[in-house]
């Protein structure tokens, strides 16, 4: 098995989800460390939930899958690879959007989202 090490990073929960094939079952908890996560959201009506049932499930039947997490922003650059080598291999294999926006609570990185 691939293993890494890493230091901690303000703003940042240190966690890395390996990607696989297998389905993700929809009834599965999900947990953030992340301020902004609704289920940090006390009070709220919000569900959550986002959209209609359909957004959530590809053609497949099976559940999308959603990855957001910060970088520092110097990292950025070889995260997206030279002329968007690295993020447009990304996209090709996996069919995935691909988004990054600097992070308001944290100057100096960028909110990566993967979807």
């Amino acid at each position: 098995a691939d293993s890494f090490t890493s230091e901690h990073t303000p703003g940042c929960d240190n966690t890395a989800t390996a990607l696989s094939n297998k389905s993700i079952k929809e009834d599965s908890p999900v947990t953030s460390n992340s301020p902004a996560c609704d289920s940090n959201s006390e009070g709220s009506n919000d569900s959550g939930r986002g959209g209609s049932e359909h957004d959530l499930v590809c053609q497949g039947g099976e559940a999308l899958v959603h990855f957001e997490f910060s970088m520092p922003s110097e990292l950025c650059g070889h995260f997206i690879g030279k002329h968007g080598k690295n993020i447009n291999y990304l996209k090709s294999t996996t069919g995935a959007h691909v988004s990054l926006t600097k992070n308001p609570c944290t100057p100096g990185y960028q909110i990566c989202q993967i979807a």
